[in-house]
């Protein structure tokens, strides 16, 4: 079975687990039963009575931290990893609307916080939830970048659900970040991720 500790929130991913949990193995007998599909994340969440998850997920990325965090700062570079269109350039303040005009959706951004080099904070969607970036410098050619999404909204397969699809989305917004920045290749990860809800044009 699972022991009280696996419940406790960690920021370390390196076992597979999702949402910002640290799980461990059940018997063998019975792992297959625990696979993470969206079912059992939400009866989990639900023993554990946790109404408010936070996601979390980050990335090593070999370039330096000015490249790296100016991708997500600025749209002509954001634009080739992650949404199509913006309305402008982050900063303090600032608001400002991402497109993804393949899905025909949008999203207003409202800038929180930046932090030269170091963090950028927003608030985003209808309801609105919390997304922070922190950028950590390893060496001069190599920066961790962390994401967490907090502040979802609903009922509790609602929340969950938003949670386990944040969770996704910016894991492939970080993997189409590094190839694109350590590669030059435009992986279109986020429009690959659903073909068949393209709006026409």
């Amino acid at each position: 079975g699972y022991s009280a500790a696996w419940m406790n929130r960690t920021r370390d991913l390196s076992n597979g687990q999702a949402l910002g949990f640290r799980r461990q193995r059940p018997p063998r007998k019975s792992y297959s039963a625990y696979l993470n599909t969206e079912e059992r994340w939400i009866s989990i969440y639900k023993a554990a009575n946790v109404i408010a998850p936070t996601v979390h997920t980050q990335m090593l990325i070999r370039r330096p931290i000015g490249d790296v965090f100016n991708a997500f700062i600025d749209p002509t570079i954001t634009t080739r990893f992650w949404f199509t269109k913006s309305s402008g350039s982050l900063e303090p303040g600032a608001r400002v609307t991402w497109e993804w005009e393949m899905y025909g959706a949008s999203a207003h951004v409202h800038v929180k916080a930046i932090e030269q080099h170091s963090r950028i904070l927003v608030e985003w969607d209808d309801p609105s939830t919390t997304v922070e970036w922190q950028f950590t410098s390893t060496n001069a050619n190599a920066t961790l970048v962390q994401i967490s999404n907090t502040g979802f909204q609903g009922t509790e397969e609602h929340v969950v659900a938003m949670a386990i699809d944040s969770m996704g989305g910016f894991s492939f917004v970080l993997a189409g970040l590094k190839a694109w920045l350590e590669h030059g290749i435009a992986l279109d990860l986020v429009a690959d991720r659903d073909p068949d809800a393209h709006v026409a044009r």
